[in-house]
């Protein structure tokens, strides 16, 4: 989990969003970011993608190899231990709401997407107080 003093300095950055995101929801956050867009975009996904990673520890920790399938090859005894709190400004936080209620509308949402649907986007609804989906 992130430390205070850590949370206090994303605050300071404008990073007041603090997601913990397991395993699973950082393969499947990485596979919906968005391949194009305008620059600002881009360079929210690619932040987005540097923090949602895995780094060499977690890859050599997990097991993780790509199959030739194109598949991901993991330890399941382990993958609990890569989860991790990854800081989330504004912009990148309307960004996953957006691409995951674009990807509902057009009727492309997958369902290992569903748990990052309900806790972004229906969450987000539930705290507006709006009705959620």
């Amino acid at each position: 989990m992130i430390s205070r003093a850590e949370r206090r300095r994303l605050e300071k950055q404008g990073l007041n969003g603090v997601e913990h995101c397991s395993f699973t929801d950082r393969l499947n956050l990485l596979s919906i970011l968005p391949k194009s867009g305008d620059i600002i975009t881009l360079k929210i996904v690619r932040d987005l993608t540097d923090a949602l990673s895995f780094t060499e520890e977690e890859i050599k920790v997990g097991k993780l190899r790509q199959l030739e399938s194109g598949r991901l090859s993991f330890d399941g005894k382990v993958v609990d231990k890569l989860g991790k709190d990854v800081a989330m400004g504004e912009k990148a936080h309307e960004l996953v709401v957006g691409t995951l209620k674009s990807l509902s509308e057009k009727k492309q949402l997958d369902i290992a997407c569903l748990p990052l649907y309900e806790r972004f986007v229906e969450a987000k609804k539930s705290s507006d107080g709006k009705e959620a989906a």
